[in-house]
């Protein structure tokens, strides 16, 4: 019963109906202005932030553009839309991953990151500056292509083995995973994404049953402030 729901649920709200040209292989911005500048030197996750406040500023439209990002759950589309998502929700997402992230513990070792609905990967680029000694590789999961590549580019100085899937969730298939060392543990990192009304959560569910095994983490951040989730 509770499948057939979801599936009648799925259907009425239109879930996954939009079909998205996605590109393979490693996606990264490079060439651009921005990619310059933190190219240039080593960027922390403020660093970032405060990079992209700077830009906002010279923007104009911001309001509009700021509506355009649907509370933060549209595919983005515009470079625009990017500098607008991590100036204005960037401090949300960083204050939440900052608690979250001091609940793990801190012998960690061999880590296979997996940052779904990646963004424009401030909790890969916080999740390093934690533990980069002890993660051998990052994936980025991710629909927008704009967003991925900028992703991409803002951990490029941080680790050489990335990966990028520009996909969204309901197209995820189990071989767009790279098959991971045997002794990796994989950490997954859910930012504000799990809870959105724009996937099919139990087939997520079993695609992760089906793609990861061995020892797995969790970490789910909420975009309720109020929810706290063990």
């Amino acid at each position: 019963p509770y499948d057939k729901i979801k599936s009648i649920l799925d259907d009425y709200l239109e879930r996954s109906q939009k079909q998205l040209k996605y590109l393979k292989g490693l996606l990264i911005e490079s060439g651009t202005h921005y990619a310059n500048i933190i190219n240039s030197k080593y960027h922390s996750m403020n660093d970032i932030f405060q990079l992209n406040r700077n830009i906002y500023y010279r923007l104009s439209n911001t309001s509009k553009i700021f509506n355009s990002l649907g509370r933060g759950t549209n595919i983005l589309e515009e470079e625009a839309q990017l500098t607008v998502y991590m100036s204005q929700l960037g401090p949300m997402h960083i204050k939440k991953l900052e608690d979250a992230f001091s609940g793990l513990p801190r012998d960690f070792k061999n880590i296979a990151l997996y940052d779904w609905g990646c963004g424009q990967a401030p909790a890969s680029k916080m999740f390093l500056e934690e533990f980069i000694d002890s993660v051998n590789s990052v994936t980025l999961i991710e629909p927008s292509l704009l967003a991925i590549k900028r992703a991409a580019l803002h951990i490029e100085n941080d680790i050489d083995e990335i990966a990028t899937i520009n996909k969204k969730f309901d197209d995820l298939e189990v071989n767009d995973f790279l098959e991971n060392r045997k002794d990796d543990v994989k950490v997954h990192i859910f930012s504000n994404v799990i809870d959105m009304e724009l996937f099919k959560l139990n087939d997520l569910i079993h695609l992760i049953n089906n793609s990861f095994k061995g020892i797995n983490y969790f970490i789910v951040v909420s975009p309720s402030i109020n929810i706290t989730m063990d």
